[in-house]
């Protein structure tokens, strides 16, 4: 409700209503099937990364991962609400080919994640007696800044949907793909490497590389895309 709330209130202007008309039913097709890969890649790669750790660490490590990453959560349910009513504003600058309500759009939707998650983070980094989630779930404070590593990981994690959404609205499918395989791959080789001496923090420093490198080919491709129009 909080998330719902706060994305209604960055909402400027009603969306445009010209009626847009929607291509043919193969087309459609084919560009699900393409989005279903974009989606999937993610997954699997957190599945892969996952094993590594279990495998290169142990399987109490990666349990002390998944503790830290439930008390991370919020941050991700925090943006769900401000997805959906920004989400809109962002497909309809894709399809116009306008980096100008892109960027304004964009601006405000990394604000508010960055901000809600600078404000879970330092509540929830440490065991205090203002954080519920300590006595909720004590194996995430076993590690001393796991849980604030994993909300950092959840916040920047939530970064690149701006511009993944606008490349949808451009139907600049493909490029999602490519982006997110290479940031797959760099993720699960920072797990890799991290893992055998780091353990649970191997997760959430595979998950910044990740994210961050998705972020800023994400960008590059939205500003090419946007500009040539």
């Amino acid at each position: 409700m909080a998330s719902t709330a706060v994305g209604l209130v960055a909402i400027r202007g009603p969306l445009a209503a010209a009626r847009c008309e929607l291509p043919p039913t193969r087309a459609l097709l084919l560009m699900g099937r393409t989005l279903l890969a974009a989606a999937l890649i993610p997954v699997g790669a957190v599945f892969v990364s996952g094993a590594v750790v279990a495998t290169l660490g142990s399987p109490r490590e990666l349990g002390l991962a998944e503790a830290a990453r439930i008390v991370a959560s919020p941050v991700l349910v925090f943006g769900t609400g401000i997805r959906l009513v920004i989400r809109p504003r962002l497909l309809e600058a894709g399809h116009a080919r306008s980096w100008g309500a892109f960027r304004v759009a964009a601006l405000e939707y990394t604000a508010l994640i960055g901000g809600g998650g600078a404000v879970y983070t330092m509540l929830v980094s440490w065991n205090h007696a203002l954080n519920p989630m300590a006595a909720l779930v004590p194996a995430a404070y076993v590690l001393g800044g796991l849980v604030a590593m994993r909300a950092a990981s959840a916040t920047v994690m939530s970064v690149p949907f701006a511009p993944y959404m606008t490349l949808v609205g451009a139907r600049d499918h493909r490029a999602l793909v490519r982006a997110g395989a290479l940031a797959a791959a760099v993720g699960i080789g920072a797990t890799s490497a991290a893992a055998p001496g780091l353990g649970a923090y191997a997760l959430p420093i595979g998950g910044l590389a990740s994210s961050a490198l998705f972020t800023a080919l994400l960008l590059r491709r939205a500003r090419a895309t946007l500009t040539r129009a």
